[in-house]
């Protein structure tokens, strides 16, 4: 940067304030000018710094928020997958994670008639609600994987 002079200062106050003479009252010195601009200078910059403070706060509040989410996001997917594990585990063999299909449950009335089918129904009921409760688990699951957790 260029050293400049007193009377280039001098020069460029006076260019300004010929252009605006209401600026400040007749007759003040061209030193209280500067030191008003001054102070007003230092009084803006302080109130940037300010909200470069608050921002980098901001930030840092978000940061911390998104880490918490995500911590608890990866432990919701670890439970999942626990779960999943348990569920695979316990219905081995069954055709519960192949895309086979089950059969369809019959009508009120032929369950009502054979009380031996009933239970096989039941079992077979039962197997489909938890085959839908994997399904759940694994959508909710890559729900969460993609979806961001802080609004942008």
């Amino acid at each position: 940067m260029a050293q400049t002079s007193k009377e280039s200062v001098e020069k460029k106050f006076k260019d300004v304030f010929e252009r605006s003479p209401g600026a400040f009252p007749e007759g003040t010195s061209l030193e209280k000018k500067v030191n008003y601009i001054a102070k007003g200078t230092e009084a803006l910059k302080a109130v940037k710094s300010k909200e470069l403070e608050n921002k980098m706060k901001n930030v840092a509040e978000l940061s911390q928020k998104f880490e918490s989410q995500k911590g608890r996001a990866d432990e919701k997917v670890r439970q999942d997958f626990e779960r999943i594990a348990e569920l695979d585990q316990q219905y081995k063999g069954k055709g519960i994670f192949t895309s086979e299909k089950v059969a369809e449950p019959k009508s009120d009335k032929k369950l009502q008639d054979t009380p031996r089918k009933t239970t096989t129904q039941l079992k077979t009921l039962n197997i489909i609600h938890k085959k839908r409760l994997l399904k759940l688990l694994c959508k909710q699951h890559q729900s969460t994987i993609h979806k961001p957790l802080i609004p942008q």
